[in-house]
């Protein structure tokens, strides 16, 4: 995992967990919305960086079948 990753997940984390935030969350139900803006965030965050995880995986699978495939030439 990239450490930006592991950065956003743990400052996310920390953001929610704290009771002194933007918005304090003993205001019923406004009090919340600003900790669903960080988690939508950091959740897209971190979709960015499976999606490019997914994609070299997938290249490291296509190199390993085009060198066995050379290999049996």
């Amino acid at each position: 995992m990239p450490w930006s990753t592991i950065a956003s997940i743990t400052a996310a984390l920390l953001y929610v967990i704290n009771p002194v935030d933007v918005i304090p969350d003993f205001i019923p139900v406004v009090g919340l919305v600003d900790d669903v803006f960080v988690i939508t965030i950091c959740l897209k965050m971190i979709a960015t960086d499976i999606e490019k995880y997914k994609r070299f995986k997938e290249q490291q699978q296509n190199f390993k079948k085009q060198a066995e495939n050379y290999g049996k030439q």
